[in-house]
């Protein structure tokens, strides 16, 4: 005799609710970098600095900005002091790279980090040119260091 078929039950068809949707390939967005208030972007280290102004808001080089912090960084030696401490140093880069003007604008209340701070700026200098499109022959930059 031959074997009899049982019907199989069809198999239920999955639905959109069924399946989780899969997200579009997305690109990663680029991490927003500090600003001014004038829009210009403005660079952020590694090493805990960022670029908390510039007295030329048409500064637009932000390549230029993260060499000069890149240059910072290797010459900055953070004393071993806790979470939250800042300082701000003050400088001018001029046309050649060289630097003047450095101090600090506002103290950390500790004077060896203050003090690494100034020696960080000065030890890196002096610069890179400035760009040939940049019309000014200094920029002033405020560091945040922390």
């Amino acid at each position: 005799p031959e074997p009899t078929k049982t019907p199989s039950k069809p198999e239920p068809s999955k639905t959109e609710s069924d399946t989780p949707p899969v997200p579009a390939p997305s690109r990663a967005e680029p991490k927003q970098r500090m600003g001014s208030p004038t829009g210009s972007s403005l660079g952020t280290s590694a090493f805990g600095a960022a670029v908390g102004g510039l007295d030329n808001p048409d500064f637009v080089y932000s390549y230029y900005i993260d060499q000069m912090l890149a240059l910072i960084s290797a010459n900055w030696l953070r004393p071993s002091l806790g979470a939250g401490v800042e300082a701000i140093v003050h400088f001018r880069i001029h046309r050649d790279g060289k630097i003047s003007d450095v101090r600090i604008i506002r103290s950390s209340g500790y004077n060896s980090f203050d003090l690494a701070g100034l020696r960080a700026v000065q030890l890196a200098a002096p610069f890179p040119r400035f760009p040939q499109s940049y019309q000014h022959d200094t920029l002033g930059v405020n560091l945040i260091l922390r």
